[in-house]
């Protein structure tokens, strides 16, 4: 991990004597999911949607090569639906009556991120398109639950950190691309990207999980759909 953070480094004193290139925002949404595993059981949760967006520098180390250090926020988590998960019994005149609901279980994460991301860019004056990769690394500010069954509706704030078993540091790959687009001075930005944990979420036990006897992994994974503007310097 050290060697990763000392590439960024270098890669941000780079990008700092470039002559040219962009400063900019971008807003859009996020479509993420939550992948448990405990072995031998890997469930996948429901993708949710969230918000997604920030500001971003973008130095030209090439006319064909960028480097692009961003902070971020991002919402992520997913969605789990237990079918015939809650009986109830209900007694009245006519007898009793059994009714079955769904539970839904809701998690949202919200996160602080800073993308360091590395483009491969071509075009012309008129329309540019470019592949972006590179490492993210993640603070979790703050996360919470709802749960839902039948008419009842119960949210809480979900406890994290080193007592807790979720890990508020999350290290992902980012992987996409997208096209800039002239308008007038600056710049438009349609950007797409796919997002997956590299890191462990969870440092919970065998015995804390629901589920399975073996090791307890807990990741994220999803897409970012955002639209950009950006202001281009040197040139």
């Amino acid at each position: 991990m050290r060697y990763l953070f000392a590439c960024c480094l270098l890669a941000l004193f780079a990008s700092l004597s470039a002559q040219s290139g962009a400063f900019g925002l971008r807003l859009g949404a996020s479509y993420f999911q939550q992948r448990a595993q405990l072995d031998p059981i890997t469930v996948d949760l429901d993708h949710r949607i969230g918000l997604s967006g920030g500001v971003y520098y973008q130095a030209e180390l090439t006319p064909y090569l960028v480097l692009q250090p961003e902070l971020a926020f991002t919402q992520r988590g997913g969605k789990f639906v237990s079918e015939d998960g809650f009986t109830s019994i209900e007694s009245g005149p006519g007898g009793t009556t059994t009714l079955v609901t769904d539970i839904v279980q809701r998690i949202r994460y919200n996160y602080l991120e800073a993308p360091l991301l590395v483009k491969g860019q071509y075009g012309n004056d008129r329309l540019t398109g470019y592949l972006q990769a590179g490492p993210s690394f993640g603070y979790l500010l703050s996360a919470n639950e709802q749960l839902e069954a039948g008419n009842e509706i119960e949210d809480f704030d979900v406890a994290f950190g080193e007592d807790d078993g979720i890990n508020r540091f999350e290290t992902a790959l980012v992987l996409g691309g997208g096209v800039v687009l002239p308008l007038g001075e600056q710049q438009l930005l349609l950007d797409v990207r796919y997002v997956s944990s590299l890191s462990n979420l969870t440092d919970a036990e065998e015995d804390q999980m629901a589920f399975g006897d073996g090791a307890a992994k807990l990741t994220n994974r999803g897409w970012q759909l955002s639209v950009g503007y950006q202001w281009p310097f040197g040139r």
